[in-house]
């Protein structure tokens, strides 16, 4: 977690909706100020195994056989913890906010609901550039901190696929909360256990863990392909 102490093409700009506007990935990526989650249609709640070739073949399109033939349940909403991807792809020497744009188009292609959520900061120019003249002067070494394409931050924002945290609050609470009232499921290595030990003891500590358990899915960037974890199960 952080806290402050279209279509695409070679120029990298966007990510390309599938069969829907910005203006419907914004709707829906602001619903957390008191909509409700709209219905929705498209892929369907799978149980994804069989190794890495299984995964993205059942996450495609083309996905043939039983599986293929079964009506979805519901439609799974994904939620980037985009700070933790753009540290990720950056190999934590850069903010990589490439590695934002991957991980959505990723999940857009696949026909799902995705939103990420970042600290407002990150777009702030005085800030970056604070930071960016300290690192540069061995003040701090924090370039990992600092985001690479400020525009395409705003531009991801824009399209309704990032929603922007207050920079005094912890943006990993907006990410799981979101992810919690709409069923969910965060993009993220982080084990989140700063908000599992909020959780308390006994009871609603376990009924916790097992939530952030079930719902996170880990990952990995070959270069720029984004893979998650191919032994990861959606649960209903």
């Amino acid at each position: 977690g952080q806290r402050r102490g279209g279509a695409f093409g070679e120029d990298g700009g966007g990510v390309r909706g599938k069969g829907r506007g910005p203006e419907d990935n914004f709707m829906h990526a602001h619903e957390f100020a008191g909509g409700s989650h709209p219905p929705v249609h498209g892929a369907a709640a799978r149980t994804l195994s069989g190794g890495p070739a299984a995964f993205h073949a059942q996450m495609g399109k083309g996905v043939k056989g039983e599986e293929a033939q079964q009506e979805p349940r519901k439609e799974n909403l994904i939620i980037v913890d985009a700070p933790n991807v753009a540290m990720r792809h950056g190999t934590k020497k850069v903010f990589s906010c490439e590695g934002i744009r991957i991980t959505l188009q990723y999940w857009l292609d696949r026909g799902f609901k995705v939103v990420g959520f970042l600290p407002e900061y990150y777009t702030d120019h005085e800030y970056v550039g604070k930071m960016r003249n300290a690192t540069k002067l061995g003040l701090v070494d924090r370039p990992s901190k600092i985001p690479d394409n400020i525009a395409l931050i705003k531009q991801l924002e824009e399209q309704g696929l990032l929603v922007l945290t207050p920079p005094q609050d912890y943006d990993d609470s907006y990410c799981i909360a979101y992810a919690r009232k709409h069923g969910g499921f965060i993009i993220t290595n982080d084990r989140y256990w700063d908000y599992i030990e909020k959780a308390g003891s006994g009871q609603s500590r376990r009924e916790t863990l097992q939530w952030i358990r079930s719902h996170c899915i880990s990952y990995t960037f070959a270069g720029n392909e984004f893979l998650p974890n191919p032994d990861f199960q959606f649960v209903s």
